[in-house]
């Protein structure tokens, strides 16, 4: 057990205690007069300074508490007059006339958007209903609003039907036709009316596994890349 506190507030209560104590006779405990006035100095000082210290410390939390509030405020009110100003300029028959004499630049035009990015990298797991489960990836440019266009068809020649709507990067088909050999996917993304690039065409075929179970494998396409199955 420490003989001296570590705790600032205690060792300050330990001092004073002991300097009381102690200054009744020193010299029987092996100190001097001087020691003990030296110990009641330092134990008066170290208790100003840390009061100093707190009430330092709290004035500091005030004003930055007022000065975070002041600024808010300021922010509040030169955020409405521009808006206003904003406002009155729109209307205004000059416009740029209204920004110059404010002194503050016009409203910019929005950034187009861009089309989104062509999805690629297409992966497939089929469950035990039969079900497919489509996962692809797709850099699209900044900006949300984009769905994505799911298209099959279990022909090589006939015209591919969307079947779906997503927001997100995957879809499961649960509407493949009975009896179908294989199907194929192609996928496009959509940001308003504006479309990306289509996906390169992806060729799934059906198959019986050694327990009788329904398999899928990759077969290559006659039109773009074959599709990477996730069995």
């Amino acid at each position: 057990m420490p003989r001296v506190p570590s705790k600032v507030s205690e060792l300050i209560a330990f001092c004073d205690e002991h300097a009381a104590a102690w200054a009744a006779s020193p010299t029987t405990i092996g100190l001097k007069d001087t020691q003990v006035t030296d110990l009641k100095n330092a134990s008066t000082a170290a208790a100003d300074a840390v009061a100093a210290q707190l009430a330092a410390r709290s004035a500091a939390k005030s004003a930055t508490l007022t000065a975070n509030t002041a600024v808010s405020a300021l922010r509040r009110t030169i955020a409405g007059c521009i808006r206003s100003i904003v406002t009155y300029a729109e209307a205004a028959a000059d416009p740029m006339a209204v920004f110059a004499e404010a002194q503050i630049p016009p409203t910019a035009e929005p950034t187009p958007s861009a089309p989104p990015g062509q999805p690629v990298n297409l992966t497939a797991t089929l469950d035990d209903e039969g079900d497919i489960t489509l996962r692809w990836k797709c850099a699209n440019p900044p900006g949300g609003n984009i769905v994505y266009s799911i298209n099959r068809r279990t022909s090589d020649s006939g015209a591919f039907t969307q079947i779906g709507v997503v927001g997100t990067r995957s879809f499961t088909d649960s509407t493949i036709p009975a009896g179908s050999a294989s199907v194929q996917y192609q996928i496009r993304g959509f940001r308003g009316q504006m479309a990306g690039p289509a996906s390169p065409v992806f060729l799934l075929q059906f198959g019986h596994g050694g327990g009788g179970g329904l398999t899928i494998s990759m077969a290559p396409s006659t039109e773009k890349a074959p599709l990477k199955v996730a069995a």
